[in-house]
C-alpha cells in the first residue's frame, strides 16, 4: 500500500486511537444508522453459523459484534477488540452477548488458531499496517476457518465519505495521498483478495455491495463529518474559519447533485472479501 513504509506507523496508530475515541459518542449512530445495510450481507458472505467462536477486529461501538452474536447464538461466542477505550465503553453497555477487550489489530494478544471466524468490519483501510493486521487475524484463525473483511469502495461510488476526502487535500497537507493509509486503498476487489492471499488464505473471493444512504439534509451531513468521521472532523476543525467556510461551500455545492425532495441520497459502495485458512477443518 502506498506510503505504508514511509511514515511512522506507531504515531499514526496513537493518533487514530485519540481521534476515534473523540468520535465515539457520535459514531454509534453512523455505524448503526448508515453502515447497517452492509452488515447483514457481510455476515452472510462470511458464513457465520450457530456455535462458532468469532473475533470481531476493530469492533468500534460494538454494533457489528452484537449482530454477529445473533448469528452464532445460543452456544457461540463473539469477542470484539478495538484500540479505542471510548469505543469499548459504548460496546460494553448492556448485559450478555459479546465480550470486548482493548487490543491492537497488528498485535493481537490471543492464542494461535483460537477462532472459527475472524471479521474486520470497516477497519482494515484504517490500520497503519493492514497487512500486518491481516497476518495476525490469520494467525488466530483455526485451520479451515474463515477470515472476512468489509472495506469502503471506490471514491467515485462511495460519495458518503469521498466528497470530503477529495476536497480536503487542497487545504490540509495531512490529507494528501501518500500521507498514510487511504480510505480507498482496498477498493479494488483484486487488491483486497491479494492481501488475503498474502496472509496465507485460500479459496479467496470477493463481492461489491452498492446502494444509497439517505441523509436528512446538507447540514446533517456536515454535522456527521465534524463529529463522527474520525480523522476528517479534527482536520476540518483545525482549518481557519475562512478556509473551513470555503470547504463547506464547495461541499454543499457538490451535495446539491444528490438532493431529492430536500433530503440527500448518497451512493455507497463497499467491497467484501473472504478466505479460508488452509488445513484440516
Amino acid at each position: 500500500m502506498a506510503g505504508e513504509d514511509a511514515f511512522d506507523a506507531r504515531a499514526y496508530t496513537r493518533e487514530m486511537r485519540k481521534l476515534w475515541s473523540a468520535a465515539a459518542p457520535h459514531f454509534e449512530a453512523v455505524s448503526s444508522g448508515y453502515f447497517g445495510p452492509a452488515t447483514h450481507p457481510f455476515f452472510a458472505f462470511a458464513g457465520l453459523s450457530p456455535g462458532q467462536r468469532v473475533l470481531d477486529v476493530a469492533c468500534g461501538p460494538g454494533t457489528s459484534a452484537r449482530l454477529a452474536f445473533e448469528s452464532v447464538r445460543p452456544r457461540g461466542e463473539v469477542l470484539g477488540v478495538d484500540i479505542s477505550l471510548a469505543m469499548l465503553v459504548l460496546a460494553r453497555r448492556g448485559a450478555g452477548g459479546p465480550r470486548f477487550a482493548a487490543m491492537d489489530a497488528e498485535a493481537l494478544a490471543l492464542p494461535d488458531a483460537s477462532f472459527d471466524a475472524v471479521l474486520c468490519h470497516l477497519g482494515l483501510m484504517l490500520f497503519a499496517r493492514p497487512r500486518a493486521a491481516l497476518s495476525e487475524m490469520a494467525r488466530v484463525l483455526r485451520p479451515g476457518g474463515t477470515l472476512a473483511c468489509l472495506v469502503l469502495g471506490s471514491a467515485g461510488r462511495m460519495a458518503f465519505t469521498s466528497l470530503l476526502t477529495t476536497i480536503l487535500p487542497r487545504h490540509a497537507p495531512e490529507m494528501r495521498p501518500g500521507r498514510g493509509p487511504g480510505l480507498a486503498d482496498f477498493a479494488n476487489p483484486r487488491r483486497l483478495e491479494g492481501a488475503l492471499k498474502a496472509a496465507g488464505l485460500r479459496e479467496v473471493s470477493s463481492r461489491r455491495l452498492r446502494g444509497t444512504f439517505a441523509v436528512a439534509s446538507k447540514d446533517r451531513y456536515w454535522d456527521i463529518a465534524l463529529k463522527a468521521f474520525g480523522r476528517i472532523g479534527p482536520v476540518l476543525k483545525r482549518l481557519s474559519p475562512g478556509v473551513r467556510g470555503q470547504v463547506k461551500d464547495e461541499l454543499f455545492a457538490r451535495l446539491s447533485a444528490y438532493e431529492q425532495g430536500g433530503r440527500l441520497a448518497l451512493p455507497y459502495e463497499f467491497v467484501m472479501a473472504r478466505g479460508v485458512k488452509p488445513g484440516a477443518a
